[in-house]
């Protein structure tokens, strides 16, 4: 009876997404069509979401910035100093700059004009932080940033997001000097065959056409970060019981290259 009830719950959860994909279609397609568009609508997702959904993941990213400030820059002017190469893709609304240490030299990659248009007031916010260039692109692209050229990289919910992670993971570890280190905290999928893990793929076409991006937690951070080369990877995982089951499960953790 209970497997029975659970089927029919599924396979109603499953039916919602087909009809909400159909009757937004339009919307969806306007969306694509306009970069314009795209651009303010993705700003507007998030930050509704960074509102909503900071607060729950706080606490793993307080654990998963606790070493930076005992990392030291591979320069030797630099290490002298006290300063530090970092760069973050994805930047956002700057929820991450108060984990980091003082005399931060950081470059941002931000895909989304909009947004980036935010990094001037967050320079104000956050003294501890020196915006040293700020570059509109994707991180499957970071042409603009050397080989062997920062300690380290940060990216936060932003794999889930990219259209080919492992092109993103391979630039990630070229700019990295030896030694360098990746900091990610991204929403994965629950285990396979799991109800929560059914509801994520059945939902990924509805929630990636609304929010242009997110594939909606059907994603293994592990696996792709495993596939690059870093010669040693710290992961954890946790599941966020305030978060729906679409959003609610992570892994974070530190990459060495």
């Amino acid at each position: 009876m209970k497997k029975e009830v659970k089927r029919i719950c599924l396979e109603a959860a499953t039916t919602i997404p087909v009809g909400l994909y159909i009757s937004l279609w339009p919307l969806f397609k306007i969306l694509r069509k306009s970069k314009a568009v795209s651009e303010r609508w993705y700003s507007l997702i998030f930050s509704v979401v960074y509102v909503w959904g900071e607060k729950p993941i706080r606490e793993m990213k307080t654990l998963l910035f606790e070493d930076l400030e005992k990392t030291r820059s591979a320069d030797p002017v630099l290490r002298e100093k006290g300063q530090i190469r970092m760069l973050e893709i994805g930047p956002g609304f700057g929820g991450n700059f108060k984990y980091y240490p003082q005399n931060t030299l950081l470059t941002t990659v931000e895909i989304n004009n909009y947004l980036e248009e935010n990094i001037d007031k967050i320079k104000e916010l956050y003294p501890n932080v020196t915006v040293v260039k700020s570059i509109i692109g994707n991180a499957e692209d970071m042409k603009d940033v050397p080989d062997n050229s920062v300690d380290v990289v940060v990216g936060t919910l932003i794999l889930c997001c990219i259209d080919n992670p492992a092109a993103a993971l391979k630039e990630i570890h070229r700019v990295l000097v030896p030694g360098g280190k990746f900091y990610f905290l991204e929403n994965v999928q629950h285990p396979d065959h799991t109800f929560k893990c059914k509801l994520q793929k059945a939902y990924k076409p509805f929630w990636r056409g609304f929010t242009l991006r997110c594939k909606a937690g059907t994603f293994d951070a592990q696996t792709e970060v495993e596939g690059v080369g870093f010669s040693k990877i710290d992961l954890k995982s946790k599941t966020l019981k305030e978060l729906p089951a679409l959003l609610s499960r992570f892994q974070y953790g530190v990459a060495h290259k």
